[in-house]
C-alpha cells in the first residue's frame, strides 16, 4: 500500500465451483510479524453463488423487467432477471397493479456466475398494448423473497 510501503494482502481465494462443501483453514502473519489464526471457515461453493447473484439482484432492482414496444406489441423482458437465476426459485408477477397472479416460468441454473441465456430461456413476455407496470416479486433459492418492484412501462 502506498501508506505503509508493504504489499497488500490478497484478501480473496477462488476456488472452483463444483467443490464440494469444506472447512477451510487460514492463517496470516500480521504486519508486526505475529502470527494469527489458524481461523476456521466453513465454505459451501453453491450457497455462496446463490448469495453472491442474490445481492447483484437486490443492488439492481430497478433493472429486473425492461418494457419495448415492437412490431405493434407490447412486449416486458426479464433478460436481467434471467442473468442472474442462479439465486432465483421462481418469480411471480402482475400487470396494473393486479396481485402477484402469474408465475414466469424459465429453466433452472445451478452454476456460478452469471447465466448463460440460450435458445432454451424465454427472455420476455408479450403483454396487452395498454400495460403501464408490472409489479414483479423473487423468491430466492436459499427460501427468502424480494420485496414487490413495481416496474413503469412507457407513458
Amino acid at each position: 500500500s502506498k501508506d505503509t510501503g508493504y504489499p497488500v494482502a490478497n484478501s480473496q481465494i477462488r476456488l472452483p465451483f463444483k467443490n464440494p462443501p469444506e472447512t477451510i483453514h487460514i492463517r496470516y502473519r500480521d504486519i508486526s510479524g505475529a502470527m494469527r489464526g489458524p481461523y476456521r471457515i466453513s465454505f459451501d461453493p453453491a450457497v455462496k453463488s446463490i448469495d453472491a447473484d442474490k445481492r447483484i439482484l437486490e443492488m439492481t432492482r430497478n433493472g429486473w423487467l425492461a418494457f419495448r414496444d415492437f412490431n405493434g406489441k407490447r412486449l416486458v423482458y426479464f433478460t436481467h432477471l434471467m442473468s442472474y437465476r442462479g439465486a432465483i426459485a421462481e418469480i411471480r408477477y402482475g400487470l396494473d397493479g393486479a396481485g402477484l397472479d402469474r408465475t414466469y416460468e424459465f429453466p433452472p441454473f445451478d452454476g456460478a456466475g452469471t447465466a448463460k441465456i440460450g435458445p432454451d430461456v424465454p427472455t420476455y413476455i408479450e403483454v396487452p398494448k395498454s400495460t403501464r407496470s408490472v409489479r414483479v416479486q423473487v423468491i430466492y433459492k436459499d427460501g427468502t423473497q424480494s420485496g414487490i418492484v413495481i416496474i413503469d412501462g412507457p407513458a
